[in-house]
C-alpha cells in the first residue's frame, strides 16, 4: 500500500488539474488563444468594468452578477497551446463576446 501512494506521490504532481468554480458545466462558447491566460483575463477584465476578476492558481475567472447570482462567467486557463477561455451563460445578453475575442 505505501509503495502504491510513493508512485502516486513521484506521478502526480507533473499533472495539473483546473477546478473551475461554477456549478453549471455548460460552456456557451470557448476560444482559444496563443497569449497567456493571464494576459487575456486581464485585457477582458479592463474592458468589460461589470465584471469581477479572480485568480484560482493558474486560472482566472470574470464574473457579472445580477444580484446574488451569476449571470455570465468567463473562465480562462491555460492550454498546451497558450490558454483557452470558456463562456458559461446564463444572461440574455452576449455576455462579452466581442470583447473576449478581441483580446484573443
Amino acid at each position: 500500500m505505501r509503495m502504491i501512494l510513493m508512485l502516486a506521490a513521484i506521478a502526480l504532481p507533473g499533472c495539473t488539474v483546473v477546478k473551475h468554480q461554477i456549478t453549471d458545466p455548460n460552456v456557451a462558447a470557448r476560444f482559444d488563444s496563443a497569449k497567456s491566460a493571464d494576459e487575456v483575463a486581464r485585457c477582458a477584465a479592463a474592458a468589460l468594468a461589470d465584471f469581477k476578476l479572480e485568480q484560482a492558481g493558474p486560472a482566472w475567472s470574470l464574473t457579472r452578477r445580477d444580484g446574488i447570482k451569476t449571470a455570465v462567467r468567463w473562465d480562462f486557463f491555460p492550454s498546451n497551446a497558450g490558454s483557452q477561455a470558456e463562456l458559461r451563460n446564463g444572461a440574455t445578453d452576449e455576455g462579452g463576446v466581442s470583447v473576449v475575442r478581441g483580446c484573443l
